[in-house]
């Protein structure tokens, strides 16, 4: 398609890169917030003394298990985007070596993102110009794998 001419391909991968945790932290905790949607959806919500006067909803409890249906689907349909999303990045990402993996670990999938120059340097043993040339070469074999050309 003539449109993909005009995707910025590297940016788009970075993106992709950076979102790589949100995804892992969905996959593996969205059981365990779906169980507590439903528990609060059942519980009794206990009474507040504070004098003011309650109006009586009839609807409160059907009003109450529709937001929690509601929660649920938006949490399932997350769990769905993640796991498509690891299922699409995941053999593109395990074709590059290990040192441009290693690379991109550091630059875009770490959870401290604030000594990256250093984290860098360090861990290649090299100056920063070499080191982020071997950033930006992962970089770009990623978006090919991950798009094409």
């Amino acid at each position: 398609m003539i449109m993909c001419k005009y995707i910025d391909k590297v940016a788009a991968t970075e993106a992709v890169l950076r979102d790589y945790n949100s995804m892992v932290f969905i996959i593996e905790n969205t059981d365990e917030f779906i169980r507590e949607k439903i528990d609060r959806m059942f519980s009794m919500k206990s009474a507040e003394i504070d004098g003011m006067p309650k109006v009586h909803d009839p609807s409160a409890f059907e009003n109450k298990m529709v937001k929690c249906i509601d929660d649920v689907q938006i949490l399932k349909n997350r769990y769905i985007q993640a796991k498509e999303y690891m299922h699409w990045f995941r053999p593109a990402f395990e074709q590059l070596d290990s040192k441009e993996q290693h690379v991109l670990d550091i630059c875009f999938m770490r959870d401290d993102h604030y000594n990256v120059t250093e984290t860098l340097v360090d861990e290649l043993s090299m100056t920063k110009s070499p080191a982020y040339r071997w950033k930006n070469r992962a970089v770009k074999h990623l978006s090919v794998l991950l798009y094409g050309m």
